[in-house]
């Protein structure tokens, strides 16, 4: 294997530069389970999925678990802001994420600490 094969194959920069949506049906509502960055064009591929996680829970309530997300840009942490505005429940964000969110939350409207443990 070469190096850029060695470099694409490492976990650290799968971690770096990629974005896992695994979803699911569990207790009556759907489960986003998002990990990685929500960056640059991973922003778009995780807004696809919430679309579609929308139009596939009937009603039931979209959770969103954070607990595996390292990191957001703007564009990224105004989606999950989107998402939560539009009902979804934001699940176990770390800390940095909690506080990018409540961040922007108190610059655009009334904050929201209230992230459940996921």
């Amino acid at each position: 294997m070469d190096l850029f094969g060695a470099l694409l194959a490492s976990p650290s920069f799968r971690e770096m530069t990629m974005l896992r949506v695994t979803t699911s049906n569990l207790e009556n509502a759907r489960t986003m389970k998002v990990e990685g960055r929500v960056k640059g064009p991973w922003v778009l591929e995780l807004k696809k999925a919430w679309l579609e996680s929308v139009g596939l829970a009937q009603g039931q309530p979209i959770r969103v678990d954070l607990s595996g997300v390292s990191f957001a840009d703007a564009e990224g942490r105004n989606l999950l802001l989107q998402m939560q505005r539009e009902g979804a429940v934001l699940l176990g964000p770390s800390a940095y994420i909690q506080e990018i969110l409540e961040l922007a939350s108190t610059r655009s409207a009334k904050p929201n600490s209230n992230y459940p443990e996921a």
